[in-house]
């Protein structure tokens, strides 16, 4: 359940982080000299951060399906997102990585509103 929370600002799941680094490697020279944040894109913007530490409203509007995909679990949802780490350039086609993680909070909850066992049993 925390891994899972953390997905929210910090974490990444290792498949994600060895794809961020087959990108980088593709992208040489390119990329050379530039650091990259990989960690989980968690939907905030930056007029957003204001409004945090408290995650309740995060989830609500943008991942709403959060809250029944995880009392099915009988897990609790966050009731703070303490840190986030900005992922943004990674992502970026043009100048980035074109960096896309599978493993994301949103792609969490929808494979556990699927059922995917896989997603409760912390496969990211």
């Amino acid at each position: 359940n925390d891994k899972a929370n953390e997905l929210l600002g910090r974490r990444v799941a290792l498949r994600d982080v060895v794809d961020g680094h087959l990108r980088a490697l593709k992208r040489l020279p390119a990329v050379s000299g530039r650091v990259f944040i990989l960690a989980a894109p968690t939907g905030l913007r930056r007029e957003d951060l204001p409004r945090l530490p408290d995650a309740s409203w995060l989830l609500e509007e943008r991942v709403p399906a959060a809250a029944a995909a995880f009392a099915q679990a009988a897990w609790r949802l966050p009731a703070a997102v303490p840190r986030v780490y900005d992922s943004s350039a990674a992502l970026d086609e043009e100048q980035g990585l074109g960096w896309r993680p599978e493993w994301t909070f949103a792609s969490l909850v929808a494979r556990m509103a699927s059922g995917d066992e896989w997603a409760r049993l912390g496969a990211y």
